[in-house]
C-alpha cells in the first residue's frame, strides 16, 4: 500500500511498487509488471512467491540497447505486451517516446520504434527512424504479427508491420 522500490529477490507480499500500469501473464504463469515510476519491469513468480527485476535498473534514462534488459535504463515503463509465441516482450518507454523490444531468450533490449522526439511518424517508413507523439499502449496481433501502438496525445492508432514499417490505421491526430 506504499510507494517504493523494494523487495527484489524477496516475497511479493513484502515488495513495494510505484505506479503499476500493466501486467502480462506468461505461458508458464510468470507475471510481468510494468512498474512505471520505478522505471522497471519486474516479475512475480506465483510458484515461489518472489519478485525480481526483469528490465530497467530503476534509474530514469535511456541506455542499454543491444545489451541486457536488466542493465538498461527506461523512463517510465508504461505498457507491456508480447507476441503469441512469447519470443519478444514489447514495452512502451513513455518519456523516451519509444517502443522497446526484449528478446525473451537472450534478454537483450532494443528500440523497435521511436527516436525520442515528439512528432507524427511518416507512413511506410521504418518505425525505428520515426518520431512518436505520445505512445501509451502496445498490443500484438498473434496472427499477422502487427505491433499496434496507441498514442493518446497523438490521437492515433498505429501499426508496425512485419517489415518494421509504421503506418497510421486510425485517428487524424486531432
Amino acid at each position: 500500500g506504499q510507494k517504493g522500490v523494494s523487495g527484489n529477490g524477496g516475497p511479493g507480499c513484502q515488495a513495494t511498487f510505484n505506479a503499476l500500469h500493466a501486467v502480462l501473464v506468461a505461458p508458464d504463469g510468470m507475471l510481468y509488471l510494468a512498474d512505471t515510476f520505478n522505471h522497471t519491469v519486474r516479475t512475480y513468480d506465483p510458484k515461489s512467491g518472489l519478485v525480481n527485476l526483469f528490465a530497467g535498473t530503476g534509474a530514469k534514462g535511456l541506455s542499454g540497447d543491444g545489451g541486457p534488459a536488466a542493465k538498461a535504463t527506461i523512463d517510465e515503463a508504461y505498457c507491456i505486451a508480447t507476441d503469441g509465441t512469447f519470443k519478444t516482450l514489447y514495452l512502451i518507454d513513455l518519456k523516451n517516446r519509444r517502443l522497446r523490444a526484449i528478446d525473451m531468450k537472450t534478454k537483450i533490449i532494443r528500440t523497435g520504434a521511436g527516436i525520442g522526439r515528439k512528432g507524427v511518424p511518416k507512413d511506410g517508413e521504418l518505425a525505428v527512424n520515426q518520431p512518436l507523439v505520445d505512445p501509451r499502449a502496445v498490443a500484438v496481433d498473434p496472427i499477422s504479427g502487427g505491433i499496434y501502438v496507441l498514442e493518446r496525445g497523438g490521437h492515433a492508432f498505429r501499426v508496425i508491420d512485419e517489415e518494421c514499417r509504421i503506418k497510421t490505421v486510425a485517428g487524424t491526430g486531432k
